[in-house]
């Protein structure tokens, strides 16, 4: 066999086994996460600029406390989360580009968990386990309505989590 067959069967090998990769990850993400004991919650991409439009931080990260809390979650720090292995993470990442008329943005809510890998160490690492997203397209005076769309994207995190409880 000439080394250029070889090299194709290696070039295949390797494709057919990050496809499996990826359909395994793609599959894990709608699952409904399990065995929050704390939960951290992080929110990002939220800038200064969008004040003015009624889209403050501040706000944003109360509301999703108060809907986090009235859902029965215990919330810690999200430094606390990263050193303990029980406790997960909530990220909420606003992504938002400034257009001619307006913003397109994505709004993406991941659970990260970390899983406990084989071996004799038993190292923990930290995976998403679950994650819901929101795409579209405001003008600048709608802004403040992604704090609305960000709320019902915590609403189905809480409805999958309260349904394996």
């Amino acid at each position: 066999m000439s080394p250029q067959p070889l090299s194709w069967l290696l070039v295949l090998l390797l494709v057919t086994i990050n496809l499996d990769n990826i359909n395994a990850e793609v599959l894990s993400l709608p699952t409904p996460p399990r065995g929050i004991q704390s939960l951290g919650l992080e929110i990002s991409g939220i800038h200064r600029d969008y004040q003015r439009y009624g889209l403050k931080k501040a706000t944003l990260t109360e509301q999703v406390t108060q809907q986090l809390q009235a859902a029965g979650f215990n919330l810690a720090p999200v430094e606390a989360t990263r050193d303990s292995p029980t406790a997960a993470l909530l990220q909420v990442d606003l992504n938002l580009v400034r257009a001619y008329s307006g913003y397109p943005y994505a709004i993406t809510v991941k659970l990260i968990q970390k899983i406990q890998l084989a071996g004799p160490q038993g190292h923990f690492i930290p995976v998403t386990t679950w994650s819901t997203s929101r795409t579209g397209f405001l003008r600048s005076i709608e802004l403040h309505y992604l704090q609305d769309y960000t709320a019902d994207l915590i609403q189905q995190f809480i409805e999958a989590a309260q349904v394996h409880r």
